[in-house]
């Protein structure tokens, strides 16, 4: 995870380059790479150290999400996931032959749906600007 996580931190500098505090930038990485493996559970914990981190450092009125914040909130809705655990889990549970045959699909669906989500992210705030 934590490879991962230093891998997505140019990527992120790039999607959120009004976002300059790095304590941020770790957390938001380990919760993606997090969720990449399909630890939900795990990536929690930074994912809200990360939202409670941006808010504290938010210039805008309360209630009131900054870009940083919903592009974070794409990228983990919207995640790629490399292993997807649950269905996995599932599949092992109801006595699949191959259990594991679900990875490829996933990785193509969710980079697709992740792709989109943030295209769309970019597209919607440069059109606000």
């Amino acid at each position: 995870i934590k490879f991962i996580a230093k891998l997505l931190h140019p990527l992120l500098h790039f999607l959120m380059p009004e976002l300059e505090d790095e304590q941020t930038f770790k957390y938001i990485s380990a919760n993606i790479a997090a969720n990449m493996f399909g630890l939900g559970f795990a990536a929690t914990p930074s994912g809200l150290n990360a939202m409670k981190r941006m808010k504290s450092l938010s210039k805008e009125k309360e209630g009131v999400a900054t870009d940083s914040m919903v592009t974070f909130l794409v990228l983990n809705t919207a995640g790629v996931t490399i292993i997807p655990t649950t269905i996995i889990a599932i599949r092992l549970a109801y006595n699949s032959l191959n259990p594991t045959e679900i990875i490829a699909p996933a990785l193509i669906s969710t980079s697709c749906s992740c792709l989109s989500a943030v295209l769309i992210d970019y597209f919607i705030r440069r059109k606000r600007r």
